[in-house]
């Protein structure tokens, strides 16, 4: 257990340069303020704790820089410990119980810590010189408690540092990746840098790679075996980060792209109007731009639904953490202790009898009974142990848990109290998109559409139905057109382009602002977004919506589009069960094939009159349904009672064509025939007299049957029935055996 818990340590040590390069890196250890933070309520830790994990992050952005925390060095420490104790048993050397610090002492050590400054929060933080011990650098961000975890705070005071440590030489020039991530920079998104990002990553993807590959060799020492899989995981997830990161550059350049085609075409359609139009319209651009700039900063400074899910999950993975280690260490500690128990119960069933304990060399009863109570003592002693040990290690870690369980119910409370807006001006966010579709002349309308994509894991926004919204002429210009006149007609029309123009800018003239809350569904697991409020704004004027939509109006649409929805479904079903019936009757008739081959049929005739033997040879040929062919019958009857007996036998030999009709249902094919052709009649008398009389004429042959189609191979059974013209009719039921051509 303890070998696996050093192992896991070093894993946990290994994920920190997870950024860095293979070069040297600065390393810097990073902590938080412990006396402050003991003062922290419960609710203000769950900040001040996003707040430090996201500031490690930030500075990790940078792969000259490598983390390291008390929590860490904590890890690292015992893994060294347990190292020297096995090298002092010859079991490692002395070499490898410092094998994880080569190279990895921190330089630099920075404190981060929250206090509360009248009504807000100061997050600060103190960078220090190790080996000196001084303070170089404080910097400061204030906000409100909700504020303090954001990107936005975090990150600039992430960015102030990295100023620092660069304009100190600690670390060589930021990259401006980095600088437009931390100030939330458009210019992020401009086609040369992101075009530098995507070679950035892909050059990131392919030196993880190698170093990936250079690791496949075989491990010298159990130490480096251990080393290596901690690299290997952390250089794998180092190679998928840089491809998302090269995926979302690559989507971004695709967009700047788009955008480029855009602005090219407003500008040729900026050509063709008037000067003084052009003067207007680029003033009123600007004005656009300057008040979606207003609006988009209004939701940095807010804590997101992305940072209060992301404290929650953060929480939860750490109480789960928590509660396996737990159940890990205490089952453990049981096994250990069993196997103890055990050891020493065998060692005193082992033990040697004494003389008093025996009789005739066997041990006595009492003996035996004296050795089972000490037997019992010792699995009481180790129970008692067990429970004793699993009653301390809860108690040690329950306060923990339960503060857990505080911060993820408390954030779960606030969340779900909480009214999170969004905005379709905010292009850092993408999860709500406008688009203006073109107008439409009859209507007199430009149709607005809403889409709220929230690529925030587990969120459920199937709730969140969107109606298309109508934006009319008199909306937009203020009156109705006037469609009387052709001054009227020309000025309608000139409304309608400008309009329309002002829709295709790359600054938005009309915006959509979406009001959810978030409810936690805890049998899925899933944070359920429910709509409260939609509603279209003008971006430059935004004081009146254009059109709103409450709860209720979206929970009718949302109740509107899942029955269009179940109704769609319902005739795509019906739909698909026609065309599936079509299809089945389609291959039915494409499989159809009609009787044909040889076939023998062998039958019996009999009845009050006569019975005998009936054999007829077929060879028939077919297409789909019908088939036909000629039919040879040889009729045996004996003992006849025609003519009064006088005659021992009559024997039919006969020829008939063939012509009939067949169908296929799976395996099986019934079918029925007709027939006629000739006959010849042979009787053998019982006089002396008259041996023999023969007769020829012509048979009528109807038969009705079914066959069971095996491949190649055919059985079946068929009735027939013929008159034999000027002797009577002859019925029998044959047995058919047959081969398919």
């Amino acid at each position: 257990m303890r070998k696996y818990i050093i192992f896991v340590f070093m894993a946990i040590f290994s994920l920190i340069p997870l950024f860095s390069q293979t070069g040297k890196a600065l390393v810097i250890r990073v902590e938080l303020y412990q006396e402050a933070h003991k003062k922290y309520s419960e609710y203000e830790k769950s900040y001040v704790n996003a707040a430090y994990r996201q500031f490690q992050q930030d500075l990790t952005k940078d792969p000259q820089i490598q983390i390291r925390t008390p929590e860490t060095d904590n890890d690292l420490r015992s893994i060294q410990k347990e190292s020297q104790i096995e090298a002092s048993k010859g079991l490692a050397s002395e070499d490898a119980a410092y094998a994880t610090d080569k190279g990895s002492r921190a330089a630099l050590s920075i404190r981060l810590q929250m206090a509360k400054v009248g009504k807000e929060y100061q997050l600060s933080c103190e960078i220090r010189e190790i080996e000196k011990m001084s303070m170089t650098q404080r910097n400061t961000q204030k906000a409100s408690l909700e504020q303090v975890s954001s990107d936005v705070v975090v990150d600039a005071l992430a960015y102030e540092v990295l100023m620092f440590l660069q304009e100190k030489s600690y670390i060589n020039r930021v990259s401006l990746d980095i600088t437009n991530q931390l100030l939330h920079r458009d210019a992020a998104n401009s086609e040369e840098n992101l075009k530098k990002y995507l070679n950035s990553y892909a050059k990131q993807k392919r030196e993880a790679e190698a170093e990936l590959a250079a690791l496949r060799a075989e491990s010298k020492s159990k130490e480096d075996k251990l080393a290596k899989e901690a690299r290997e995981r952390a250089l794998q997830l180092n190679i998928e980060l840089a491809e998302k990161n090269r995926q979302i550059a690559e989507q971004n350049l695709r967009r700047q792209q788009e955008k480029k085609q855009e602005e090219i075409k407003r500008q040729d359609e900026l050509k063709k109007i008037s000067r003084e139009q052009q003067e207007k319209f680029i003033r009123e651009f600007e004005e656009i731009e300057a008040a979606r700039r207003a609006i988009q900063k209004e939701n940095l400074g807010k804590l997101s639904l992305k940072k209060r899910i992301e404290l929650i999950e953060s929480a939860r993975d750490n109480l789960r953490q928590l509660e396996n280690q737990l159940s890990d260490t205490t089952r453990q500690n049981r096994t250990e202790m069993t196997a103890k128990m055990q050891k020493e119960l065998d060692a005193k069933e082992n033990e040697p009898w004494r003389k008093a304990d025996l009789s005739n060399g066997l041990p006595t009863s009492r003996s035996r009974k004296f050795r089972d109570d000490e037997k019992a003592a010792i699995r009481k002693r180790y129970e008692a142990q067990i429970d004793s040990d699993e009653k301390k290690l809860r108690a040690f870690a329950e306060p923990g848990i339960a503060e857990y369980r505080a911060q993820v119910q408390s954030n779960i409370d606030d969340m779900q109290k909480t009214l999170y807006v969004f905005r379709s001006v905010n292009e850092i966010d993408d999860f709500l998109h406008l688009q203006v579709d073109e107008y439409d002349g009859d209507r007199q309308s430009w149709e607005v559409h809403s889409n709220f994509v929230l690529t925030i894991e587990k969120t459920d926004t199937s709730a969140v139905i969107l109606p298309p919204v109508p934006i009319t002429y008199r909306m937009m210009v203020g009156k109705e057109p006037d469609m009387d006149s052709a001054e009227g007609y020309k000025k309608y029309q000139d409304d309608v382009d400008k309009a329309d123009f002002y829709f295709r800018t790359k600054v938005p003239y009309l915006y959509s602002e979406l009001g959810v809350k978030v409810k936690y569904d805890d049998i899925r697991g899933l944070y359920v977004v429910q709509p409260q409020e939609y509603a279209i704004y003008r971006t430059q004027d935004n004081s009146k919506p254009i059109a709103t939509y409450n709860a209720g109006k979206l929970a009718a649409v949302q109740k509107k589009y899942e029955s269009e929805i179940r109704e769609k479904q319902e005739a795509e079903e019906a739909e698909r069960r026609a065309a599936v019936r079509e299809i089945k009757m389609d291959m039915f008739w494409a499989n159809q094939k009609a009787r044909q081959g040889v076939y023998l049929d062998l039958g019996y005739a009999g009845k009050s009159s006569y019975h005998g033997f009936v054999g007829d040879l077929n060879f028939l040929w077919g297409g789909k349904h019908f088939f036909g062919g000629f039919d040879a019958t040889l009729v045996g009857i004996s003992d006849s009672c025609f003519d009064t007996k006088l005659y021992k036998s009559i024997t039919y030999v006969s020829c008939e064509g063939l012509i009939g009709l067949s169908i296929n249902l799976a395996v099986l094919r019934p079918y029925i025939a007709g027939g006629v052709g000739i006959y010849n009649m042979t009787k053998k008398s019982k006089s002396i007299k008259a041996d023999t009389t023969s007769k020829t004429s012509f048979t009528l042959l109807g038969e009705v049957g079914v066959d069971l189609v095996l491949g190649k191979v055919v059985l079946g059974g068929v009735y027939k029935l013929r008159n034999y013209a000027g002797s009577g009719y002859l019925s029998n039921i044959s047995v058919s055996l047959g081969y398919n051509w």
